[in-house]
């Protein structure tokens, strides 16, 4: 009996109070009086677990997230540092007529009740604990990964409903916390939950899926994106065997995009940065080097099979935005990126490129093909480029269009990054660096046979800034999910069309992702990813 009074009462008038109070297992509630007396007890508010829980309660003494919905089954516990077994103390309070059991990493099955479990977990273990509610003949599996100790907490916010499917990107790469975010390829689920990921060397960014289940990312190369004998890795779940893939011909391999061709052979298109001495820049001195940006195509073997040069259509003298790499390994003396290719989207149908330039402020087309209008390699039209001599061959400048733009209150991008095209659809991530403006995802509607590109939508960060550089936007059937890039949190955001949020990722300590993709539900299976999360990618020989 408790040692205080919920009511005090007086003989002959009616006293009243709120209380709120648990109901026993048995569903009952105790009335105690130190007298005989008349009590009332009106019922009018229930505190019930989520519909379809079955449990009214589970909590561990460790940080976990994301926070608990009956409908996620992935959830991550932060272990403790090293990577000893360390215990784990789960307290649960089971509905009634629920009963649990409890498994980790695939050990004996252990029966527990309500109260405090204790778990002994290492990092990478993976907690089951399984609950069958036989008054409704329901089961439901709830799965917890220990997670190391330096690995990325992440703040899920949920306001809406995404659809189901995988959110891939890395962790560690431009952090200015590596104790709370060190270098992971990451797999989430709608729910916020990484149910796989894998500890890399270093940081790595650009992770994506290849066509054959194989995972494609690259270590990141410093600010010009470019480092000798270096290229992209391709692994597969379990993280080993990895090969690398690199550009041909000698040209160094960049990091900012990797477009795969064909799977089963290996073809893929790939960036590279090769320093110019042949030009004249109306900045810097006049000896100063300036990077090109190719685009080259390579087949299994590692043999170029084409290749397209910037410097050959646009004039590096009319970049909007040069930076000058002085001190960036990669540059013989003092050079100036004055393209900066970040972003390379490929046109499945008839194989033409559209290429996003930061420090030129826009995004053009490329015609991989010769057809009735254009040769191979011809600039079919741009978007946001200087006027000023680009495309500057083949033939005149008025030969390619460049897209007027329309309904867009910014005129067009300011150093954008990661451009798509969907049918007519063009996203892109406007980060707008140096400009004072919001950072914002946007979409135009491309009319090439018009000359025009209509701005469809916007969808600004909430901060009164710009970030500094990264981003990318992606347009799914229902939805648009943004990576902010750097200097903004959240990390990424899924909206409605229309703006509207469906969930948030934020990382509390800092930290940024190159891109963010989200891939349908059945792009990866949920048991195969569960089985080989933890550990660590084998570098490629």
């Amino acid at each position: 009996v408790p040692n205080v009074s919920t009511l005090n009462y007086v003989t002959g008038e009616a006293a009243t109070n709120l209380a709120t109070i648990e109901l026993g297992a048995d569903r009952r509630v105790c009335v105690v009086s130190s007298v005989q007396t008349n009590v009332i007890v009106d019922v009018f508010a229930v505190m019930t677990a989520p519909p379809g829980s079955p449990v009214e309660r589970l909590s561990f003494g460790a940080p976990t997230w994301p926070a608990f919905d009956p409908e996620a089954t992935d959830y991550v516990v932060e272990c403790a540092a090293g990577t000893g077994s360390s215990n784990v103390t789960m307290s649960i309070d089971l509905l009634p007529f629920t009963t649990a059991s409890i498994s980790v990493a695939g050990g004996p099955v252990r029966d527990v009740g309500t109260g405090a479990v204790t778990v002994p977990m290492r990092a990478d273990d993976l907690l089951t604990l399984s609950t069958t509610r036989e008054e409704l003949g329901v089961a439901q599996d709830f799965h917890f990964r220990c997670v190391p100790d330096d690995f990325p907490r992440l703040d899920v916010v949920r306001p809406g409903q995404p659809s189901p499917g995988w959110y891939v990107t890395t962790s560690g790469f431009v952090s200015p916390n590596p104790v709370r975010n060190g270098p992971y390829l990451i797999i989430l689920d709608h729910y916020g939950a990484p149910v796989w990921y894998k500890r890399t060397p270093s940081p790595m960014m650009d992770l994506k899926r290849l066509s054959d289940g194989r995972l494609a990312f690259t270590p990141s190369y410093g600010p010009f994106g470019v480092v000798p004998n270096q290229g992209y890795w391709l692994t597969n779940l379990q993280g080993n065997p990895t090969i690398k893939h690199q550009t041909a011909g000698g040209l160094l391999t960049d990091h900012h995009d990797y477009v795969e061709l064909n799977a089963a052979t290996n073809s893929r298109a790939q960036v590279s940065y090769p320093i110019r001495t042949d030009g004249t820049l109306p900045f810097g001195s006049p000896d100063d080097t300036y990077s090109d940006g190719v685009i080259q195509e390579i087949d299994g073997d590692g043999n170029e099979l084409w290749r397209w040069k910037m410097h050959e259509h646009f004039d590096p003298a009319s970049s909007t935005f040069p930076q000058n790499f002085e001190s960036t390994p990669g540059f013989d003396g003092t050079g100036w990126d004055v393209f900066h290719i970040n972003a390379v989207d490929r046109d499945e149908v008839d194989g033409d490129y559209v290429v996003t330039v930061r420090h030129m402020d826009g995004v053009f087309r490329v015609n991989r093909e010769a057809d009735a209008d254009h040769d191979a390699g011809d600039v079919e039209w741009t978007l946001g480029t200087p006027e000023a001599h680009n495309p500057r061959t083949p033939g005149p400048a008025e030969s390619v269009p460049r897209l007027t733009i329309v309904g867009d209150p910014f005129d067009g991008p300011k150093r954008p990054h990661d451009a798509r095209l969907n049918g007519d659809v063009l996203t892109m991530f406007d980060n707008r660096a140096n400009t004072g403006q919001q950072s914002r995802a946007v979409a135009y509607q491309i009319d090439a046979d018009k000359g025009t590109a209509t701005m469809l939508w916007q969808i600004p960060n909430n901060a009164p800034f710009t970030g500094d550089t990264l981003g990318s936007v992606q347009q799914t059937g229902d939805s648009v999910l943004v990576n902010w890039g750097a200097g903004l949190q959240p990390l990424v955001e899924e909206f409605t069309p229309d703006g509207e949020r469906l969930v948030a990722i934020g990382l509390p300590f800092g930290g940024n992702s190159y891109r963010t993709v989200k891939y349908p539900p059945t792009d990866f299976d949920v048991g195969d990813l569960r089985s080989t999360a933890g550990g660590s990618v084998t570098p490629p020989s």
